[in-house]
């Protein structure tokens, strides 16, 4: 059920459905319903609790699935998480020298993000090698550009690049 909830954008539903799970006796089902308790509290920006499900999803999990949940984690030597590490990678999805384009951007791009899980989009502000100031739109957080790489290849985003945030 959790799946399905979480496939028809209802994550709070799906969230509820995720921590009854999460009680199973069976290991496969805990850590894969940990691993998505995870995935939600990041996409929501609540990256503490994220790091505690992820955390606990990885105990329980194998292989592939494993890897991947200690890739998020910040008890992994390898792969800091974004909100405890100077730098993270982002997926940047326009540059704009005019701040209400950047804005405007926004606006039209939230909506299929959401969709995509990955929360709302921001502007960072930078300024180019000749001095002038740009407006990124940029979302998502991940701790390796190869993480920031596979979310941008699973082809259900606007065109985007992966960039290296400070």
């Amino acid at each position: 059920m959790g799946l399905c909830e979480f496939r028809l954008r209802r994550l709070d539903s799906a969230t509820q459905w995720f921590l009854q799970a999460s009680n199973s006796s069976n290991p496969n089902v805990r850590g894969k319903a940990n691993a998505m308790i995870g995935i939600i509290a990041s996409s929501k920006g609540d990256y503490e609790a994220a790091n505690v499900a992820l955390t606990s999803a990885s105990i329980d999990l194998s292989g592939k699935d494993k890897s991947e949940a200690e890739s998020r984690t910040t008890s992994t030597s390898t792969h800091q998480p974004t909100v405890h590490t100077s730098h993270y990678y982002t997926l940047q999805f326009g540059a704009y020298r005019d701040k209400s384009n950047a804005n405007a951007y926004i606006q039209s791009l939230n909506a299929t993000l959401d969709k995509a899980g990955l929360g709302n989009a921001w502007i960072a502000k930078e300024t180019d090698r000749l001095g002038r100031t740009m407006f990124l739109v940029q979302a998502g957080r991940y701790p390796s550009r190869t993480s920031a790489s596979s979310r941008r290849k699973r082809g259900d985003l606007p065109q985007c690049i992966v960039a290296e945030s400070p």
